[in-house]
This record gives structure tokens, sequence and C-alpha cells, in this order.
């Protein structure tokens, strides 16, 4: 559902909603780089990234906004939500 590229890494990030994850895969597909699942067991619905590295992901089934550190942090922190879906 969403697509950024990260510059540092030459790599495209990608919001896989239907099988609640984020992959990661390179901009220049060679034999030696495949694709990479970043962040599992996610209601991945979009994703942003800010100067320093960190992923945030919008989790649409937990109503929250996750960020992810730079350097492989798999749990992430809660920065927005987290209390359930709003009023109807």
């Amino acid at each position: 559902t969403d697509v950024i590229l990260d510059r540092e890494t030459d790599t495209l990030l990608i919001c896989d909603r239907d099988n609640r994850r984020v992959m990661r895969w390179p901009r220049r597909p060679s034999s030696s780089r495949q694709g990479e699942i970043v962040i599992d067991a996610i209601g991945c619905r979009g994703l942003a990234m800010d100067q320093q590295g960190s992923l945030y992901v919008s989790d649409w089934l937990k109503h929250e906004v996750r960020r992810f550190d730079k350097g492989g942090d798999k749990k992430g922190t809660v920065v927005a939500g987290g209390y359930g879906p709003g009023p109807k």
C-alpha cells in the first residue's frame, strides 16, 4: 500500500499490507542482493522515514504508528495512537 526510497541504502521499503510485513528490496536487482523482510506481523498501511533513518509505520490493525530505529529494531516504539479505534 506504500513505498518509500531509503537513499542511504539505495533500497525500496515496501508496505505489504496483505502479507502483514515491510519488505526491503534493492533498486538495482542483482544475484547477490534479494528482498528481505524488515518488519513482520504488522498491519502496515503507510511508511515514512526521518532524517536520522528511523522508519515510521502506521498499523491499521492496532490503530497506531510505530517508530523503528535504524539498525534492525524489530519491536518499535508507539509514537501515536495505540488506544484502539476512535469513536464512530
